[in-house]
């Protein structure tokens, strides 16, 4: 289990130059991005005004809304702690629902990763989350998870290689975003 501290993202321009992304895991972690070897990279950017994604050809994306009221994906409304998935190839205009949004985006190579993103919510106590003979990333939305000794706070992200389960608690409701992404 690796921890990633919000702190820690590594800040980049969008492959289109009209913002900025936190990168927050890729792999291979070495991999070059956008336009080179990656099978999967995740993100949180933050969308200041109504502009075209950046597109990549071969790619799914999974894109979600951590903060803010939402986004209209080609009028298709993406509203907060709902996951979309779309084709990276696809033009994508986004609109700005009410000011801006930060989201946490996932995106890889459909021919070689599979990947998965729900929301979900611990009110106090535990839950195991399995992980399915691949990866699975939990971004912390909000309040404060502990996975064995490993704590995170809204922001923070855990990335699980390879293991059978995760046992997550929280003493207070805390949401987060869990993907499940394995290679093909």
């Amino acid at each position: 289990m690796k921890l990633i501290k919000q702190s820690d993202y590594k800040v980049m321009p969008w492959k289109n130059g009209k913002g900025i992304t936190a990168e927050i895991a890729k792999f291979p972690e070495a991999s070059a991005f956008p336009d080179g070897d990656f099978l999967w990279r995740l993100s949180s950017a933050k969308v200041d005004s109504s502009d075209p994604f950046s597109r990549f050809p071969n790619c799914d994306r999974l894109l979600v809304v951590w903060k803010g009221q939402g986004l209209l994906l080609n009028e298709v409304p993406l509203l907060p702690e709902q996951p979309h998935l779309f084709n990276g190839e696809d033009s994508i205009y986004a609109r700005l629902l009410n000011g801006p949004v930060v989201d946490v985006g996932l995106i890889y190579r459909r021919d070689k990763v599979s990947a998965q993103m729900t929301t979900e919510r611990l009110s106090g106590g535990e839950k195991i989350e399995k992980v399915n003979r691949g990866t699975l990333i939990i971004f912390c939305a909000e309040g404060c998870l502990q996975a064995g000794d490993l704590v995170l706070h809204t922001g923070d992200s855990l990335c699980v290689d390879d293991a059978e389960h995760v046992l997550l608690k929280a003493a207070e409701t805390s949401v987060y975003f869990s993907m499940d992404l394995r290679i093909l």
